[in-house]
């Protein structure tokens, strides 16, 4: 098949919150329907008996598929040992974010096929090697942005609420700077299975975020409509999802065994709701050449000047005063 298996699925670690609804929006990232379908993968048949939960075009979807793994579980304990209900609510999370994924996923090979979103090594390595590039270029980028900061606090009085942006803004980009150095010089030292362990961890990531942009594209391509911005710069195509998730209803393609994820598609009817972050339609470029290359917004980071709108921006706050050369 075309996905990892399950018990090698790799999620946003959740953070912790201190009552319910802050846990919701903590986990608000691994909700998203972008992870749901990454998150998927098929059941290995075989390995112990399916205790079903739903089926979607007749093919099952098994309890196994949608329990944390072992690792997960561990996690998990640790950040909410000590808080057992809302471990359970995060646990109760996780397995709709998995199901929600299975659904999404299988109707998508249903309809479009399993080639339609498989990743070629040609694709891959195009995207492994443009991302590459944008960190590290992105880099370049954060120690131009620091030393402007500190230029303009060397020169200029701010008020208060100003100095605090640039300040916060310079801390930011320290700790990036810092980590990327960091772990550069911690890999020089490490040993040869270090870096095929690495190498291994950034094929399966460019797999599965190939995979992940082949649906999108599918779906764009065959009901068009608007473009979001995600959180982390990806697009999804938010129109395309309400129009193909109306194609699953109309289908009558999913049947709940265990009631208990009965509404199960009311969330990701909730998703596809995003009414805010849109791609603006004025934004040809991106309309026209996301869905061409897997790569695209990595190379547009890279090539669309991003120091020079940040220094605008920057310079663009207003100062109180020219400080005193010392």
């Amino acid at each position: 098949m075309i996905a990892k298996k399950i018990r090698k699925r790799r999620r946003a670690p959740y953070k912790t919150e201190h009552n319910a609804k802050g846990l919701a929006s903590g986990l608000c990232g691994a909700l998203c329907l972008t992870l749901w379908i990454l998150l998927s993968a098929p059941y290995a048949h075989g390995q112990e008996s399916c205790i079903e939960v739903a089926k979607v075009y007749d093919i099952p979807v098994c309890q196994q598929q949608i329990d944390p793994t072992k690792e997960e579980m561990t996690t998990l304990k640790k950040q909410y040992g000590q808080q057992p209900d809302l471990m359970q609510q995060a646990i109760t999370l996780s397995r709709r974010a998995q199901l929600s994924a299975h659904i999404w996923k299988i109707a998508i090979i249903h309809k479009f096929g399993a080639d339609a979103i498989t990743p070629s090594p040609e694709q891959i390595q195009t995207f492994t090697l443009t991302r590459r590039s944008s960190i590290d270029t992105r880099h370049e980028t954060n120690k131009q942005i620091q030393d402007l900061i500190t230029e303009l606090l060397d020169t200029y009085q701010y008020s208060e609420e100003n100095e605090y942006k640039l300040k916060d803004i310079l801390s930011a980009t320290q700790t990036s700077l810092h980590f990327y150095d960091a772990k550069s010089e911690q890999s020089k030292d490490m040993p040869a299975e270090f870096h095929e362990m690495t190498n291994e961890a950034a094929q399966q990531l460019a797999t599965e975020a190939v995979q992940q942009w082949k649906m999108n594209k599918v779906l764009f391509e065959t009901y068009g409509g608007r473009l979001v911005i995600r959180a982390d710069g990806g697009i999804e195509p938010i129109d395309a999802y309400k129009e193909f998730l109306s194609a699953i209803r109309a289908d009558d393609a999913v049947s709940i065994t265990n009631k208990q994820y009965s509404d199960i598609l009311d969330d990701i009817a909730a998703h596809a709701k995003a009414e805010n972050n849109f791609v603006p339609e004025s934004d040809t470029a991106t309309y026209q050449n996301y869905f061409s290359t897997p790569d695209w917004r990595y190379h547009n980071r890279r090539t669309s000047k991003e120091f020079i709108a940040a220094e605008k921006k920057l310079r663009g706050l207003p100062t109180l005063s020219k400080k005193d050369p010392e």
